[in-house]
């Protein structure tokens, strides 16, 4: 009876350890009971404090220093933290898990206080929106701008390149000023001028159109990928939004608790 009494508590203190059914030294898997399970789960939130300064860091650094003036600092401000967004909306989550059953008071405090901060930065980011559509408007006019200065200048260079080849006397002249544009004229140094010429108005001609060709492709280029950024940047802005949003209307029963506590502290204080 002793020695049956002996296996029974220590089956029974096995079984405590493990919360589970009595252990079966054979077995190759063990099972973890409510504390082990609690603590395993306690590294949650700490793991997103870390996300969350790690992503502060991050905010400060896109932030400052700070060029208001300038349309293009501030959309790439904007795809920042647009692409920052997501390590602050993990972090709030990981933030919030929280399997005790009972909470401190501090905590309850700084949860109350998380739950509103999502609110604020939900916000924040449905206010990038139009900062970024503005943005983009003014380099879109700029790059707009730009391009018909380009091709300005690129059309006087060739009136002025014409005129030029025009006033010149000696085949000389004009292969050395071919030389200078990277153009190769197809004819002899020795032919007769008027052909000399003529082959370099041609030639001419088609440098021109190729500069053009570059302009143009250049500025096709530059407006696609800034249409494409700014689509990205500002859908990105608009769902990180909506789901800081959710995060707030999601942990409202921290901001329950927080006001349960304070209504417990207020009946303290009158009785």
């Amino acid at each position: 009876m002793s020695e049956e009494s002996t296996e029974t508590e220590e089956s029974n203190n096995k079984s405590d350890i493990f919360d589970s059914e009595p252990f079966d030294e054979r077995s190759t898997s063990w099972e973890i009971n409510e504390k082990i399970q609690i603590r395993s789960f306690q590294i949650i939130p700490i793991i997103g404090y870390g996300i969350l300064i790690t992503a502060i860091i991050n905010i400060l650094y896109i932030v400052f220093p700070t060029n208001f003036v300038s349309a293009a600092w501030e959309l790439r401000a904007v795809g920042k933290l647009s692409e920052t967004g997501w390590a602050i909306l993990l972090g709030m989550t990981l933030s919030f898990i929280h399997i005790n059953k009972g909470i401190p008071e501090k905590k309850i405090l700084w949860l109350n206080y998380l739950s509103w901060v999502s609110f604020a930065i939900g916000i924040l980011y449905f206010l990038l929106v139009p900062l970024a559509v503005r943005d983009t408007e003014q380099l879109y006019n700029q790059l707009k701008s730009d391009h018909v200065n380009q091709l300005k200048i690129q059309l006087d260079k060739f009136a002025q390149s014409g005129k030029i080849v025009d006033n010149m006397k000696k085949n000389n002249e004009v292969f050395i000023f071919a030389k200078t544009l990277g153009i190769t004229l197809d004819v002899e140094k020795d032919s007769n001028m008027e052909k000399v010429k003529a082959n370099m108005y041609i030639k001419l001609e088609r440098h021109n159109g190729q500069s053009l060709n570059r302009i143009h492709d250049t500025y096709r280029e530059m407006k696609i990928n800034l249409l494409k950024d700014a689509f990205k940047w500002i859908l990105s802005a608009i769902v990180t939004g909506i789901f800081f949003i959710i995060i707030w209307y999601y942990s409202k029963w921290a901001r329950s608790m927080r006001k349960a506590v304070k209504y417990q502290k207020s009946l303290s204080e009158k009785f």
